[in-house]
């Protein structure tokens, strides 16, 4: 068998890309069908093997690139799959970083986030500098500082009961707002218009 695949390779990869297609119930060519749309047909094959389900997909991608003679691409993608199973081993069967190396979205992946990549960081922003104020006026927290006069970036605000809290909240909302203002955007991290 090994010598078979050796002598004739393209005769191999014909063969199976007939098998595929017959698989999807392409029977004419102009119907349009992928390796990939393959790999998510065969998965439940995989059961709960999910890992190895990904390995396939990963595969069924590069066949892709090399159907529609892109070499180069093809190469990198053998390359960043490589990388992306060293970095599984590295962490002990975790895929969540391995995801991030591979060369296409992870198609058992959840959604981390519903907007773009520069609206979450508008948001990572604006919350960490209400986490990092909230912080500030909490007593026992790391930043606090009781001393009357002498806080650390609050100019020593010692709220003591609740409301004092609630108005300090507030305000540090109202800052938060005001820099996302300032930077272009707006409190919920969306760019304005002009």
């Amino acid at each position: 068998m090994r010598r078979q695949v050796r002598k004739n390779p393209d005769k191999i990869v014909k063969a199976y890309g007939r098998h595929v297609r017959e698989m999807l119930g392409a029977h004419d060519d102009r119907q349009v069908w992928n390796f990939q749309m393959y790999a998510h047909k065969v998965r439940p094959k995989f059961k709960h093997m999910v890992g190895l389900w990904r390995a396939f997909f990963a595969l069924a991608h590069i066949l892709d690139s090399i159907k529609e003679v892109k070499a180069e691409q093809a190469a990198a993608d053998v390359v960043q799959n490589m990388k992306a199973l060293v970095q599984v081993a590295l962490d002990r069967g975790c895929l969540d970083n391995a995801a991030l190396l591979a060369p296409f979205q992870d198609p058992w992946g959840q959604e981390q986030f519903g907007g773009g990549a520069k609206e979450m960081q508008h948001c990572h922003c604006y919350n960490n500098g209400l986490k990092e104020l909230a912080t500030r006026l909490q007593p026992g927290r790391r930043g606090y500082d009781d001393r009357e006069g002498h806080g650390e970036g609050d100019a020593g605000l010692k709220p003591k009961t609740h409301a004092q809290r609630m108005k300090a909240t507030r305000q540090a909302k109202a800052a938060a707002v005001k820099a996302a203002a300032a930077a272009g955007t707006s409190a919920t991290g969306a760019q304005q218009t002009d």
